[in-house]
């Protein structure tokens, strides 16, 4: 029997919800900047410039997040809510994340926000494109939990010979 997918509304009763499962490693998040502090925010948002600006892969930031998310699980569990998780990234991936002609151009790889690719409403899902090519293989480890969605729809091919094009559509 197939399990229906469906999403009344933001703030209807959770009953299922999918927690990512990120991975730290600095060959998908190239050394060139580290992560900041919420009161440097502004300063760093001054001096982004589109894509060019990549995130240091802080073993500490990362153990804070993962505690946080463990935390976030237990407390799902506690109220009844199932939670699920996307697959791992593959070591290809991992590979196809750091090459100039990989998907996202070299520029790395982060699969922290899973809910992002995917928007549902009732029981349609779609998958989104993202502008940030680093984004760009969260979808992939998180399919699978849609294979049994009766109206599932992927977000036509970006135009990669005119990146401001799209389309581009993010959670």
């Amino acid at each position: 029997m197939r399990e229906s997918i469906f999403v009344e509304s933001e703030f209807a009763p959770l009953k299922k919800v999918i927690v990512s499962e990120s991975e730290r490693t600095d060959s998908i998040l190239p050394l060139s900047q580290n992560y900041i502090a919420l009161d440097k925010l502004g300063e760093f948002n001054a001096r982004l410039q589109g894509d060019a600006v990549h995130f240091h892969a802080d073993p500490a930031y990362f153990a804070q997040m993962e505690s946080e998310r463990k935390a976030l699980v237990a407390l799902f569990e506690k109220h009844g809510v199932e939670v699920v998780r996307p697959r791992k990234l593959t070591e290809e991936e991992k590979h196809l994340a750091i090459l100039s002609e990989g998907p996202t151009h070299g520029r790395g790889m982060a699969n922290f926000f899973v809910r992002d690719p995917f928007i549902v409403a009732g029981e349609h899902v779609v998958e989104a494109n993202f502008r940030k090519e680093y984004r760009r293989f969260e979808a992939e480890t998180a399919k699978h939990l849609f294979a049994e969605a009766e109206h599932y729809t992927s977000m036509p091919a970006i135009d990669e010979t005119d990146p401001e094009a799209g389309p581009y559509l993010e959670g």
